[in-house]
């Protein structure tokens, strides 16, 4: 039987030359392919900074750190602390705990039932490639957001955005990530924290900032060079695999709405349908595997457990968690 996969990553000869390249070169890492990845990352996207990191999980913790998030406020019911840090219940794991490591405290908003997002929050997600205003947002989760757009402009043009470049996203560098912003200050923290919190002055390297090891290699962003280049026609035919499912299931299964102001990536396509894990079987026992986006983080066991949350807190969230497949 022939196996459809969730997911598969697009890397050609183009990507491999691009490869042999830098394993042929005199750089395998704090070489000139990961400022060169950064620089069309940055021109593509419209902003004044990108700087590329091992994952999107690491930018949006450094992100976090650079924002500080150890220092800001957010009025909730469940004020437990004065670091409160709004986000979406509808995400992955990566998302909250980036927030936590960075020294705030998470709070949930529950999403929208027709958009499956949380709009005015501190730091809301792009949910399935799609996203919104926002309003409150200080960082943008946007690692399902690569070359979407809002009200014209790419996301990532107007504040700080995380991106991922995992190979089911929409273009990949194997593992990596990269934080857009136009805040200088931002900007120049991030790329310190990434390098171990260390400035380097002649030969002399000073830690300046708190820090880790989360910097991009050059392997990876020759990669990324490449599959920056084709960005377009993957999103391209993203849009089509989702036109054609939206002619041929529309009714039978329930769609997320596409705020009129957004063209969207499309990373992933969910669905919602009745007895979604009898779904997930038989679809398997067709050879077509699916996934689930996402099980909501407020009922996961260490965050029920750190701060008292319980099924029926944030009704849209569960529903879709319990209802959609990918």
């Amino acid at each position: 039987m022939e196996i459809i996969p969730y997911t598969k990553h697009c890397i050609g000869q183009e990507e491999e030359a691009a490869v042999l390249e830098v394993l042929r070169s005199d750089y395998l890492t704090n070489g000139p392919k990961v400022e060169e990845f950064e620089n069309k990352f940055r021109d593509y996207i419209g902003c004044k900074y990108a700087i590329a990191v091992s994952s999107c999980s690491a930018a949006l913790y450094l992100a976090g750190l650079a924002h500080e998030f150890n220092k800001m406020e957010e009025m909730d019911y469940r004020s437990f602390s004065k670091r409160r840090i709004s986000t979406s219940p509808l995400t992955y794991v990566a998302t909250v705990n980036a927030v936590v490591l960075s020294g705030g405290d998470p709070c949930f908003f529950d999403i929208d039932k027709d958009t499956w997002l949380s709009k005015d929050v501190m730091v809301p997600v792009h949910y399935a490639g799609i996203t919104d205003r926002f309003p409150n947002a200080i960082i943008e989760d946007a690692a399902h957001s690569c070359g979407a757009e809002i009200d014209g402009k790419k996301v990532g043009a107007k504040r700080t955005c995380c991106f991922s470049f995992h190979p089911a996203k929409n273009m990949t560098t194997g593992e990596g990530g990269m934080v857009t912003t136009d805040n200088e200050e931002v900007a120049i923290k991030i790329k310190r924290m990434r390098q171990n919190g260390i400035e380097k002055d002649g030969f002399n390297q000073r830690m300046i900032d708190f820090g880790f090891k989360f910097n991009m290699n050059e392997i990876q962003a020759a990669i990324g060079i490449i599959q920056l280049s084709k960005l377009g026609g993957m999103n391209a035919k993203r849009k089509r695999i989702y036109e054609r499912y939206k002619d041929e299931l529309n009714g039978p299964v329930g769609f997320q709405k596409i705020p009129e102001c957004v063209k969207p990536s499309h990373h992933i396509i969910p669905v919602l349908v009745e007895n979604r894990d009898k779904m997930l079987v038989r679809l398997r026992s067709n050879g077509i595997i699916s996934a689930i986006h996402y099980y909501p983080v407020h009922l996961m066991p260490y965050y029920q457990q750190k701060y008292g949350h319980k099924k029926g807190d944030f009704p849209n969230a569960e529903y879709v968690g319990n209802h959609t497949l990918s």
